[in-house]
């Protein structure tokens, strides 16, 4: 059904606001100043699956970084959005293999556990915890 939510004005060319909750579906966005007359863009709004990370491997790396990191879990998007977070620090994906599967070079880190999470856009990240722990080489 048709939906109503407030949205923040960012510039004449951008605006923020939250999606209400949906399905896995396109759906239409339109805009309106006055909650009565609403554009006729045909913009649309796609909702999409959850992402979740489900398993590493490996799951450690060197403080020096460039390890190849096999991401492991669900709803990959093949898409310039695609990316890894380990602990804050981004960084794209070296590979999709699959929605289940991607690989993901480690930055450089300090020693001790991050969580690494993925996003399909670069905005909305995985909450899962899935931990990398960075370790000094011998």
């Amino acid at each position: 059904g048709d939906e109503v939510v407030v949205a923040t004005w960012v510039s004449s060319e951008e605006l923020w606001c939250v999606a209400p909750p949906g399905s896995e579906q396109e759906v239409d966005l339109e805009v309106s100043n006055n909650d009565f007359d609403f554009s006729s863009e045909g913009n649309k709004f796609e909702y999409q699956a959850g992402l979740s990370v489900t398993r590493l491997m490996p799951s450690a790396a060197v403080t020096s970084g460039n390890t190849p990191v096999t991401v492991m879990g669900n709803n990959f998007l093949n898409s310039s959005g695609l990316v890894c977070r380990f602990g804050q620090q981004v960084v794209n994906v070296a590979a999709f293999i699959s929605p289940f599967r991607i690989v993901c070079w480690a930055p450089a880190g300090v020693p001790g556990p991050v969580s690494l999470e993925v996003s399909n856009n670069k905005r909305d990240f995985s909450s899962n915890a899935v931990t990398v722990v960075y370790f000094d080489p011998p």
